[in-house]
């Protein structure tokens, strides 16, 4: 399977950015050439390249992954938040020729920004310190992009592509970023340029149980329109917060085991919690997508699964997993 790695975008692209002032990010790299171990190799450097890059051996730095609610170890400390704006067989990106494309980017990056500043200040409603470094205008070690081969539409993810093209064309780079910014997490985020029209949602996959020990660490997949509209910044919020083990409260859930979250539960939280993250990412109040902010509640039940706190009476009342520090 032909896989290829684009490092840094050229100048010309963060200039039509300027000139058109768009609102937001507008975080594109320059074009120096970055270099890295000796895990990449000197034909990485080149776009029309091949990648040859070696998977080395990154499943031992998460050697706790038996822990069945995500190798995302904590939603504390350091999260390194590694952007992939990915091509399919039905949708790419073109940044140099397509106004549009820019415009999507560029809200998909602002809103994944507003969420995760969003979740940062929810740590610390708890006390606790969470970082999220994810700027790749500020190290271009945090933005790629992607060719992959599948066509990722009607809620085929095609998984295994994806951690294929981590393992084969980011070799090495999840331990030398958690080493080089001291961090405890990694999450790679992968950005579909996917039309209105198209099926695809967006998800998450936090890491399930030594069946995956192929690929430990965590990914979520961004659709730039799900079920005809554009997302805000709380689904890129909640997508991060899989991760970490927090499950969807909106269905009978059995797919994170060994949590249950059944039925009866689900309607709890319909009836008790209707602006919980988990259980909806829109405005409740104004029955739309906020574009420009978070409005939904992080509640102690979600807070549970994050470890922020030992105990939720709600949780425990519906046969919940007590979570233990990993």
């Amino acid at each position: 399977m032909k896989k290829r790695i684009y490092k840094g975008l050229a100048m010309c692209v963060t200039l039509v950015l300027m000139a058109m002032s768009m609102l937001g990010c507008g975080e594109f790299l320059d074009d120096e050439e970055y270099y890295m171990d000796e895990s990449y190799s000197d034909d990485a450097q080149n776009d029309d390249a091949d990648s040859d890059l070696a998977y080395t051996g990154d499943v031992n730095l998460l050697d706790d992954s038996q822990f069945p609610l995500g190798s995302c170890r904590k939603a504390e400390g350091k999260l390194v938040l590694v952007s992939i704006f990915a091509d399919d067989a039905s949708s790419s990106w073109d940044f140099e020729n397509n106004e549009n494309d820019l415009q999507i980017y560029q809200n998909m990056v602002r809103q994944t920004r507003i969420g995760c500043d969003w979740l940062e200040q929810q740590a610390q409603n708890y006390g606790k310190n969470f970082e999220i470094i994810s700027d790749f205008e500020a190290d271009e070690e945090l933005f790629y992009q992607a060719k992959l081969d599948a066509q990722f539409d009607d809620n085929e993810y095609h998984i295994e592509e994806v951690k294929g093209f981590i393992r084969d064309s980011l070799g090495g780079l999840g331990e030398h970023l958690l080493e080089k910014y001291d961090a405890d997490n990694i999450c790679y985020a992968f950005y579909f340029n996917k039309s209105a029209d198209s099926q695809m949602s967006s998800c998450a996959y936090p890491y399930l149980g030594p069946e995956n020990m192929d690929m430990p660490y965590e990914c979520t997949l961004y659709s730039a329109h799900v079920y005809g509209e554009e997302q805000g910044p709380a689904m890129y919020a909640h997508e991060i917060l899989h991760c970490f083990g927090a499950p969807d409260l909106y269905f009978e859930n059995a797919s994170i085991e060994p949590i249950y979250i059944s039925q009866e539960f689900s309607d709890y939280c319909r009836e008790n919690h209707l602006n919980e993250i988990m259980f909806s990412n829109y405005d409740v109040e104004n029955q739309c997508i906020d574009n420009e902010r978070v409005t939904n509640e992080l509640t102690d039940m979600t807070a549970y699964y994050l470890g922020w706190v030992d105990y939720d009476e709600e949780c425990e009342q519906f046969g919940a997993l007590v979570r233990e520090d990993k």
